[in-house]
């Protein structure tokens, strides 16, 4: 506590004054707040940003005012004001736009008379970028590392959704010290070709006995679609069916059309699965020159239209 010392200074009409006696009293402080701890910021949904803040309990704590920047020591400007109610205060940054920047927060604890007390640790999030190599058919992922946990990063998880379903398992764990990562799709050529990531960190338990987790943003890619038809087949031998191989697509419109040489339809389909074995109205179609045309749509709604010939040979 501290010593206050009371007198009533008594003034009269013609400047006389009168001294009351003294009265001394030793009134209680409320506590200082002991820490401000950053627990957590955390991406949500490409739009906004979760903030945790761990505040001493035994203190007299009003609230928490919550600052941000978009540099790591200066910049930084009020956005807010959290109100202690319960602990952890949580609360969420709507004005952030988390899909194109990655932010750092911090708080100032302030007393019930709403003095400023410590500041926090100074928490960063993550930023992810996503880049397609059509040709290796690959997906090159870079990100910053989440800074500012007392328990320090463990390691970051990547996870992937593909036709926007996400995978609860990740494609990939790595060390804490990872930065990119290289995503190889090659094998899901039967897919639509978008794909999806986020990044999560993982914190080793820290002194206050937790274990958090942040997530990045979310970025999608596009792989343009693989189109490969041949340009001649033989019905009685190996290749012997026409069909285009088509990978990264929506062939939910799939079409596939062949005329003969005077215009006449010979075959048609909209399965994808289904290739032309040369026969017409039951019967083989003479050796000759074929033209064709198929149709489908790719991942982000563009019409693929492909014409050219193929040669049957008897």
């Amino acid at each position: 506590g501290m010593n206050h010392r009371f007198v009533v200074l008594a003034v009269a009409g013609d400047g006389t004054t009168s001294l009351s006696n003294k009265l001394e009293l030793l009134l209680d402080q409320p506590p200082v707040p002991a820490f401000n701890y950053f627990q957590n910021a955390s991406v949500a949904g490409n739009t906004a940003v979760n903030l945790t803040v761990n505040v001493d309990q035994l203190a007299s704590v009003s609230g928490v005012r919550i600052e941000r920047s978009k540099l790591p020591g200066s910049g930084f400007t009020q956005i807010g004001y959290a109100q202690f109610v319960t602990n952890p205060i949580e609360w969420t940054d709507q004005q952030a736009n988390p899909a194109d920047d990655d932010y750092y927060y911090r708080t100032i604890v302030l007393d019930s008379c709403g003095n400023d007390g410590i500041m926090s640790n100074t928490l960063r999030t993550m930023h992810l970028t996503a880049t397609p190599d059509q040709n290796l058919q690959e997906v090159d992922l870079a990100w910053n590392g989440f800074e500012g946990w007392d328990g320090n990063v463990s390691e970051y998880r990547i996870y992937r959704s593909v036709n926007e379903v996400w995978d609860p398992i990740p494609v990939a764990v790595l060390s804490a010290s990872a930065r990119t990562y290289t995503d190889a799709v090659g094998n899901l050529t039967d897919e639509s070709g978008t794909f999806c990531y986020r990044i999560e960190a993982a914190e080793f338990t820290n002194s206050f006995g937790i274990q958090e987790t942040s997530l990045s943003n979310s970025v999608c890619v596009e792989m343009e679609p693989l189109v490969y038809i041949p340009n001649a087949f033989y019905p009685a031998g190996i290749n012997a069916v026409f069909q285009p191989i088509i990978g990264y697509a929506e062939l939910d419109s799939y079409r596939l059309l062949i005329f003969n040489r005077w215009g006449e339809k010979v075959f048609e389909t909209e399965d994808p699965a289904q290739g032309w074995d040369g026969t017409f109205n039951s019967r083989n179609a003479p050796a000759a020159v074929y033209v064709y045309q198929v149709s489908f749509f790719s991942a982000g709604g563009k019409e693929i239209i492909k014409r050219g010939s193929v040669t049957l040979i008897r």
